[in-house]
């Protein structure tokens, strides 16, 4: 996040930040199977720290929204760990589709086309994986029932090329019982909050509110 003040550390939560990494040979990013093994682990270890490994959020923005999604959704499938938040920030969710057949409210969003179709391919090489439900929740093949997985925070800006597909997503996970709200973001675009503090740290209140209703059962109970 941008501004250290509305940073989790500053608030005295405990933040977890799980990093990737591969071969310089590799010449993609490892399959989204890996976050997994990360907030796995996490809820094990936490009495280690000083934190309680029972509560359990992840989350993230643009490309790191869509690892969150698919987090949740392999806790969902593998029987844990328990998440009591996924916060998805203006995330891609359906690189089944070219990013030349996506359209924006805009004519000329931040992310071009182009520039989406760079992005899915570093990130999914073969075209043929790009339907898997890891990578693209909101794409037309994955239909499966979602019910029971993680609760959900779902951030879209207005203006992104990919607002539709998290809108998508918004409403499968709201007929699954698991959207606890869609929060649309007006007149920005993607990445909008490395460029205007104020919108940001409006979205960031949001988040935070959240979390701790999520995270916290006093805040949840008192409302």
């Amino acid at each position: 996040m941008r501004s250290a003040a509305s940073s989790p550390q500053r608030r005295g939560w405990p933040w977890s930040t799980s990093t990737t990494s591969w071969p310089r040979s590799t010449r993609s990013p490892p399959r989204p199977s890996r976050p997994s093994r990360s907030s796995g682990g996490s809820p094990e270890h936490g009495g280690e720290h000083g934190w309680d490994g029972s509560r359990l959020s992840v989350g993230g923005q643009s490309a790191g929204g869509g690892l969150a999604a698919a987090v949740a959704r392999q806790a969902l499938e593998e029987g844990g760990p328990r998440i009591a938040l996924q916060v998805l920030h203006y995330p891609p969710l359906d690189l089944a589709t070219s990013a030349r057949d996506k359209r924006a409210a805009i004519a000329k969003p931040v992310l071009r086309p182009w520039m989406g179709e760079i992005f899915d391919s570093s990130y999914v090489p073969d075209p043929r994986e790009r339907a898997d439900r890891l990578v693209s929740p909101a794409g037309a093949a994955d239909t499966a029932d979602l019910k029971g997985i993680a609760p959900a925070l779902v951030v879209t800006a207005e203006y992104d090329l990919l607002r539709a597909e998290a809108v998508r997503y918004a409403e499968r996970l709201q007929r699954a019982g698991a959207l606890v709200e869609h929060h649309d973001v007006l007149g920005v675009d993607h990445g909008y909050d490395g460029k205007d503090d104020k919108k940001a740290l409006e979205t960031y209140a949001v988040i935070a509110r959240h979390a701790r209703r999520a995270l916290n059962p006093e805040a949840r109970e008192a409302g």
